[in-house]
């Protein structure tokens, strides 16, 4: 095994066991009023950087199966490639919980698989 991967598990495992005996603090931390500002934070941030995908797959939404594939044609073009995969697992994530966007997920998907 490789020495880094070797510091990194030891690491980890320092952190786990430093975590496990603190539980009980980082509990108490996430209940008070600063924990719950902090979670609501990241809630908040987590919801404005999906806000832009969200937005893609609702425009699509209305769109006709060929102008939905030029669009994402168009898009996978100037999209950075983590945006992309970004774009193709929300278009996942919301098609499980809103089967509504299946449409616009197989268009999605297939422009994924067809074109570089």
């Amino acid at each position: 095994m490789p020495i880094p991967l070797l510091v990194w598990a030891a690491a980890a495992a320092g952190a786990a066991y430093i975590a496990w005996q603190n539980r009980n603090k980082i509990a108490d931390f996430f209940d008070s009023e600063e924990g719950r500002i902090l979670l609501k934070g990241a809630a908040d941030a987590a919801v404005g950087y999906i806000e832009p995908y969200k937005q893609m797959l609702d425009e699509c939404y209305a769109m006709d199966s060929d102008k939905r594939r030029v669009f994402f044609s168009e898009a996978k073009k100037r999209m950075t490639s983590d945006n992309w995969i970004n774009l193709a697992i929300y278009g996942s994530l919301i098609c499980k919980g809103n089967p509504k966007y299946l449409a616009v997920l197989a268009d999605l998907l297939y422009i994924d698989e067809h074109e570089d």
